[in-house]
């Protein structure tokens, strides 16, 4: 914005001392009236914030499952989210996750509550991993990616002990659709459920060659008895559209 602007080409000596004096008059005037806006609209967005919900709420759609749908909310350290049925809005599903901790306990109609630990994976869409981890409880883990832009993860078990009292897995997993996210990994054990794990761990240098220079890839978790094979998240998500989710194995 420009203040007491000289307008005229032709001014004579005595109107150009007139227009100097109007000009600091008004541009003094303006700044304080410029001023006091300021002032009543940051009080004004004050009390808007104090009357600001903790978390709003966001609406994530699932292209393999387009009969539903997930409102989720991120209040502090805390993601909840509720399945509904895209076409009633009824409720089939809720979740919720506390970061700090870990904890989290999904439940979904038909099926069994879920209670368990799952750690937040930096770079990843955590609210959207949540909602799709409700819809694969409700209609199970067949939600292929249906986009050729999204690779699919690749990754090596490089050892494993099947002892009496543990599972042990070590590995590395990357996705080629951004090479420095980090991936979540999973086993199950008959006895102690699914445990999950994050691939961040530093690797060698041949993991970085083969995950586009970056190497913390590396994971190396234990799991209960009998435990079955590593399962590596692959989630491509894009806005607020989950485009495709599965587990696959390793």
């Amino acid at each position: 914005m420009e203040y007491g602007r000289l307008t005229s080409p032709e001014l004579r000596e005595g109107d150009m001392n007139k227009a100097v004096r109007r000009k600091t008059h008004t541009g003094t005037s303006s700044r304080l009236l410029f001023l006091l806006l300021v002032v009543v609209g940051l009080s004004a967005c004050a009390d808007q914030a104090a009357d600001a919900p903790a978390g709003a709420e966001r609406v994530i759609t699932f292209a393999p499952y387009p009969d539903l749908q997930a409102a989720v909310t991120e209040a502090g350290s805390v993601i909840e989210a509720e399945l509904r049925l895209a076409q009633s809005g009824a409720v089939v599903g809720n979740a919720s996750w506390e970061l700090g901790s870990g904890r989290m306990a999904r439940r979904v109609e038909g099926e069994a509550d879920v209670t368990e630990r799952d750690e937040p994976v930096a770079g990843l869409d955590n609210a959207a991993y949540l909602a799709a981890l409700l819809a694969m409880d409700l209609r199970g883990e067949a939600g292929e990616l249906r986009t050729a832009a999204n690779w699919p993860v690749k990754g090596v078990v490089d050892s494993s002990k099947r002892e009496r009292k543990n599972g042990q897995y070590r590995g590395w997993v990357c996705d080629p659709d951004r090479w420095s996210q980090t991936i979540k990994v999973r086993a199950r054990s008959f006895r102690n459920g699914v445990r999950y794990a994050n691939a961040n761990l530093l690797r060698e240098a041949a993991v970085g060659s083969a995950c586009g220079g970056t190497r913390y890839h590396g994971f190396n978790f234990t799991v209960g008895p009998l435990s079955g094979g590593v399962e590596a998240l692959d989630i491509d998500v894009q806005g607020d559209q989950v485009r495709g989710v599965r587990w696959v194995g390793l």
